[in-house]
């Protein structure tokens, strides 16, 4: 009974996603002959996200269930106008009214809707992380926290540092952590709240995930769902220094370093712990998670003693 609730849930779930595929695939104007049209991939998670060749052109398509594709359809157009290495968009196609939603950073309007743009050729430097690229990497985020043009004299939202800070002890509650790591972290969020902060555009998950080394050897931010015009830099800073750890990449803060970021700061080392804890959530690998576990206690030590 339980095999076959599961196998009818997934063949339901499967119906689901097709029927959802066929209504994405019909709102697309420049897909008019669909005899040219060839789906070559799927991602389904958060977002439905498609690979497509149409005579023989390549381009992702994605749902933006969540909501934010409009803004990704947007930034992504004035990063490219301004000279950064992005997608090219083709356009959006709004699914629904614009909905204001509660959320971690207060209301918001969201799109429901559907972001097209070309296909980068490539694979994600997640897949090969050698230090020249690594270095191209932090030096386009570099440039980007940088960009005179994006920099703020204030938060993109009120009270951006107290949301920050409850968004860790949010990630706190869902990972089992002894009790004076807790009172560490506890005094790392207190300690960043007293933190003069510089608000600069940044991507808002800068993950080697989200960048693809072209076949020209050039780095593409892709996913731009999350990017802010006033945030923190060091977001980006200590998510992409987590995320380059647990591939075991651990020269990254060196690299920071001679990019100006200072790694023994309060600032990093909150977005570097916040970031480790949502890794250590869904780590499965023992060896890897225990290896987690000491950086974030040490760079903690180090934080706390300055």
């Amino acid at each position: 009974f339980t095999f076959l609730s599961y196998y009818n849930s997934m063949i339901m779930q499967r119906g689901l996603m097709m029927e959802s595929i066929e209504r994405i695939i019909t709102q697309i104007d420049i897909f008019r002959d669909k005899s040219k049209l060839r789906i070559l991939k799927i991602w389904y998670g958060d977002n439905i996200v498609l690979l497509v060749d149409y005579a023989g052109e390549k381009f992702i398509v994605k749902d933006s269930i969540r909501g934010w594709g409009f803004y990704e359809y947007i930034y992504m157009k004035i990063l490219r106008l301004e000279g950064y290495p992005v997608p090219q968009p083709i356009n959006f196609y709004p699914l629904s009214k614009a909905s204001n939603t509660e959320w971690a950073y207060g209301y918001l309007s969201r799109y429901r809707g559907i972001l097209v743009y070309k296909y980068i050729e490539g694979f994600p430097l997640c897949d090969e992380v050698e230090e020249w690229r690594v270095v191209k990497a932090v030096d386009l985020m570099r440039r980007l926290h940088n960009d005179k043009r994006h920099q703020r004299s204030r938060a993109f939202i009120p009270d951006y540092e107290k949301i920050e800070s409850a968004r860790l002890k949010y990630y706190m509650r869902k990972v089992n952590l002894p009790s004076d790591l807790k009172e560490r972290l506890n005094e790392l969020s207190r300690n960043y709240l007293r933190e003069k902060i510089d608000y600069v555009l940044i991507h808002g998950d800068f993950r080697p995930h989200n960048l693809i080394i072209s076949n020209s050897d050039e780095v593409y931010m892709i996913d731009l769902e999350g990017i802010s015009d006033g945030a923190d830099k060091y977001k980006d800073a200590g998510v992409f220094s987590a995320e380059c750890q647990r591939l075991g990449f651990f020269e990254i803060e060196d690299i920071l370093k001679k990019q100006g970021y200072d790694t023994e700061s309060v600032r990093y080392v909150f977005y570097l712990a916040r970031r480790i804890l949502v890794l250590l959530r869904h780590e499965r690998d023992i060896k890897r998670k225990k290896m987690m576990m000491n950086i974030l206690q040490e760079k903690l030590r180090d934080a706390l003693q300055r």
